[in-house]
């Protein structure tokens, strides 16, 4: 079964859409968590009318959508996991996809395409592979990240390596994908299961300099270096 996380903050706007098209999905034993950043807006009046057995809520006052996301896995119980943002909108095929692909795989990981949209649901006719040129391998990624947490699904045996992310990673979708790769396998498919929405909002590392770039590959290399050690030793 599946584990679906979600992190949200003042998400007002789109998290009634998304949330529609995820619960939907949820078949018996899995469950929505979503962790809550302390919205100020409508959000959680939204999210409480959909709470439910298998919709757990968690409002928090964390400040950082890193650590959000961390939180909401955490509290994940299911041998499937997959991450979810507040605005966009699963297809259809995306649970079943999780589970054909994740069912009783040992550490791996999987990433998924998604057609792009704007603030207005219209397509731009692009893909997220296509827009950040995704391609597998843990170097080419080292280099440039193209890992995106709402298109990743994981199985849980990943959980003792993941957790905590390191402080001085830089994104949790990045640290993720590259461990997976080190002490797993991760599979790019080609199936697109999101409309992933871009609009003004959106959290980014835009204005970062070239030096804090290269410190953050160092820093991840380190990292994963010294959790795999850490891991092993247990």
């Amino acid at each position: 079964m599946i584990s679906v996380c979600m992190a949200t903050y003042n998400g007002a706007n789109y998290v009634e859409q998304q949330l529609r098209s995820i619960t939907s999905q949820l078949q018996p034993g899995d469950e929505l968590i979503i962790s809550d950043d302390g919205s100020t807006d409508k959000t959680l009046d939204i999210l409480n009318f959909f709470e439910a057995d298998n919709v757990r809520i968690f409002k928090n006052n964390l400040r950082n959508p890193v650590l959000n996301f961390q939180f909401a896995l955490e509290q994940s119980t299911q041998p499937l996991i997959c991450f979810s943002d507040q605005d966009d909108i699963w297809l259809e095929n995306k649970r079943q996809l999780i589970y054909d692909h994740l069912h009783k795989a040992r550490k791996k990981l999987i990433m998924m395409n998604a057609d792009i949209i704007d603030a207005n649901d219209e397509p731009t006719g692009q893909t997220t592979y296509e827009k950040w040129e995704s391609r597998p391998g843990f170097w080419n990624n080292l280099t440039r990240n193209t890992f995106m947490g709402s298109s990743m699904a994981f199985t849980a045996d990943l959980k003792p390596y993941i957790l905590p992310f390191p402080p001085s990673v830089a994104m949790h979708d990045w640290w993720i994908g590259l461990l997976a790769g080190k002490v797993g396998k991760v599979v790019w498919l080609k199936e697109k299961t999101l409309q992933y929405r871009i609009h003004g909002n959106n959290a980014s590392l835009r204005g970062s300099t070239a030096f804090q770039k290269i410190q953050w590959r160092i820093n991840m290399m380190r990292a994963i270096r010294k959790r795999i050690n850490a891991t092993k030793a247990l």
